[in-house]
């Protein structure tokens, strides 16, 4: 089987705006590759702990709890989904936050 990059990358809620110090679960989603795609979130450059990840259908989701800070306003947060055995085969989605 070739390797395939992610055809696409989608945080889903990345219209919200953000309340400081309230909990959230932001969902990223990407499809398309093969073998499953690796997803990493990254607030700027600092990379977070995902909560949880699955695959189904050729499609991966993470799911990310993230409580963010007023500090936190203005930043990129990023999702990058990456083919395991292939570098450089990624695509990424950002969302500049709005958090209040």
């Amino acid at each position: 089987m070739n390797a395939v990059k992610p055809i696409s990358v989608n945080i889903l809620n990345s219209s919200l705006t953000l309340v400081a110090d309230r909990k959230y679960e932001i969902h990223c989603v990407t499809s398309g590759s093969r073998p499953d795609a690796i997803i990493t979130w990254f607030k700027g450059k600092k990379s977070l702990k995902r909560i949880r990840d699955y695959s189904k259908n050729n499609e991966t989701t993470s799911i990310l709890n993230f409580v963010p800070s007023i500090e936190d306003n203005g930043k990129m947060l990023t999702c990058h989904a990456e083919n395991p055995n292939v570098a450089g085969m990624f695509v990424e989605d950002s969302w500049n936050m709005s958090v209040f």
